[in-house]
């Protein structure tokens, strides 16, 4: 993140109230959470990638939905790429976090994303695939629109206090979908293409982003491996491919990365505000019998 979007963001968050809007509808109020949710454009061209930002002042299970200009209405957090939707409290985070694209859709028009924010973990929503199935589809779609998702969520909010008051926070943010201009030749994105992540901007050894990163309490994790394309997964969480460039919270990390026929690599990393960890990986092949877990055959580099 550049240093003008965290000042952006940190301007946004101390300075801006109005997201905080009353509870919709007539379900019963506990509003204890204070939730705040944006996106990182106020406007987008269709099949652009889609940031959005939230932050809550208590630990939370976060629920994100958005609504298209068509009326459709999707979940896009959790989802099929990130279906631990626990947040911690006074901490800003991101859909997505890494390892897949959330790409704007729909046609031109006012879009708005909108989340509830509960201090209990709630039953899944009613999809167009039924509970059963709620991650069938990445974002899938809900019988219903926002004002009946909050009073829905609300009503299952109650039913789960029985060990205990629930509080919840609502909160939405509105941006538009324009149309291309004229010329504009729309790119081809596959299926898989969504699950790609953006790529990685190039790592430098200049100062400027270690300071802010040091600020910021935050670090970088440089992860190859040999072969690469091997899934990688942080703290359980997929972040995508080898070769990768991730930046995380600084502290102690569960990496993981894990290829098809090749013996697992597994290690606690910890990370330093402001440095950057290199990790080369070679993977071993993966022998008939025996553990799956090797030792970790890369050297760090700070």
């Amino acid at each position: 993140m550049s240093r003008l979007t965290a000042l952006f963001l940190a301007g946004f968050f101390l300075l801006v109230g109005g997201l905080f809007s009353p509870a919709p509808g007539q379900a019963p109020d506990r509003r204890g959470v204070t939730l705040r949710v944006m996106t990182s454009e106020p406007n987008y061209f269709s099949e652009s990638d889609l940031e959005v930002y939230f932050r809550a002042d208590r630990n939370v299970w976060l629920y994100v939905f958005l609504a298209e200009p068509d009326g459709v209405v999707r979940q896009i957090y959790p989802n099929r790429y990130e279906k631990d939707n626990r947040v911690p409290a006074n901490t800003t985070g991101r859909i997505p976090s890494g390892g897949y694209r959330l790409l704007v859709e729909g046609p031109p028009g006012r879009a708005e994303v909108f989340a509830i924010a509960v201090t209990e973990k709630l039953p899944v929503m009613q999809t167009e695939y039924g509970s059963d199935q709620l991650f069938r589809e990445p974002y899938p779609r809900v019988y219903t629109q926002p004002r009946d998702v909050y009073n829905t969520m609300v009503s299952m909010a109650r039913g789960t206090e029985a060990s205990g008051p629930v509080y919840w926070g609502w909160a939405s943010y509105s941006f538009t979908i324009q149309p291309h201009p004229a010329g504009y030749q729309q790119p081809y994105y596959s299926a898989e293409a969504r699950l790609t992540p953006p790529p990685a901007p190039p790592v430098t050894n200049n100062q400027s982003w270690r300071e802010e990163f040091r600020a910021r309490g935050r670090a970088r994790i440089r992860i190859t491996s040999k072969p690469d394309g091997a899934d990688i997964h942080i703290n359980n969480r997929f972040f995508g491919e080898t070769p990768q460039t991730i930046n995380l919270d600084a502290g102690t990390h569960d990496v993981r990365v894990e290829k098809k026929r090749y013996e697992t690599w597994d290690r606690e990393v910890e990370l330093v505000a402001g440095t950057q960890r290199t990790f080369n990986i070679t993977l071993q092949r993966q022998k008939n019998t025996g553990s799956r877990t090797s030792r970790p055959k890369g050297t760090p580099i700070r």
